[in-house]
């Protein structure tokens, strides 16, 4: 029955030692998943961070290659759904996550449509403006065309709106000169279209610039990256508690075998103690036989 109580032990301490040994797999397992996952968030920071850098030299450059542009967008989508199987916990802020870049994305589609459109219009309003001083004598037409030009540029340069508070009214006194020539018509008409692209989209322009580029989205990858981390924090308290687990039920065990160890060798020198005596008895008791026998 003790022979059996050992083994029962032993074979505890032997399944503690395999837990033990999946316990330390998976626990290399875990931190990989969780390095790798803290990878794809920096993965998801940079390509941030880049679209944002790609979107200000594409307003302030006035030839540039969209592609880089939707390039990063890319990368964006591409860390987003690698980031797809965190934990059930997670899931609705990866989700916010991505209704959020999803916002910025329709908000550079809107900025790439008026930045294409503005930086069209500034191309050919600085043509125009080249050749207005060899068609207009009219001082008062070329100088309400320069205060409107003037005010398109400062507002480009600076992203502010403010510049273009007389920008309708310009328009519309402009409308009101009439020219004999074709050619000074035909300039006048140019002049008003492109003047309209920066009335009609400018707002576009800067209010999507500033949404691409605020800090919230910053703010929510970083509280994305703070609520995996809290989850991960949650786990390793349990992880630091198997561990002593273990180590406090094999003392526990080892004791119960040393304890059973010394009572089995008490009980096997009483047996040899109790033996001895009956030997000793039987030996005493054939001596006094024959003893008798030879009287």
């Amino acid at each position: 029955m003790k022979n059996k109580k050992i083994l029962i032990i032993i074979l505890g301490g032997f399944l503690t030692l395999i837990i033990s040994v999946a316990f330390y797999n998976f626990i290399i397992k875990y931190f990989e998943h969780n390095s790798l996952l803290h990878a794809k968030i920096e993965n998801l920071k940079q390509a941030n961070a880049g679209l944002n850098a790609e979107i200000l030299n594409s307003s302030a450059f006035l030839y540039y290659n969209m592609d880089k542009v939707n390039d990063k967008i890319k990368q964006i989508d591409s860390a987003l759904e690698n980031l797809k199987n965190v934990n059930l916990n997670s899931q609705n802020k990866l989700k916010s996550l991505r209704n959020l870049f999803d916002e910025k994305e329709n908000s550079v589609h809107t900025f790439q449509k008026a930045n294409c459109a503005i930086k069209n219009s500034t191309t050919y309003l600085s043509i125009l403006l080249s050749k207005e001083q060899m068609l207009f004598d009219n001082k008062e037409y070329l100088n309400t065309i320069t205060k409107a030009t003037s005010n398109i540029f400062l507002a480009k340069s600076s992203f502010d709106k403010d510049f273009l508070k007389t920008l309708t009214s310009d328009i519309e006194k402009i409308k009101q000169y009439k020219f004999s020539s074709k050619e000074q018509s035909k300039f006048n008409q140019n002049l008003i279209s492109h003047l309209n692209v920066y009335k009609n989209f400018f707002d576009d322009y800067v209010f999507s610039l500033k949404q691409i580029i605020n800090i919230r989205y910053d703010n929510e990858i970083k509280d994305f990256s703070n609520h995996i981390y809290s989850e991960f924090n949650k786990k390793i308290f349990y992880i630091n508690l198997f561990p002593a687990l273990m180590i406090v039920l094999f003392i526990f065990s080892l004791i119960i075998i040393i304890y059973l160890i010394k009572k089995i060798n008490k009980e096997h020198e009483k047996n040899k103690n109790t033996l001895e005596q009956k030997i000793t008895q039987e030996v005493e008791k054939n001596r006094e036989k024959d003893q008798k026998l030879f009287e």
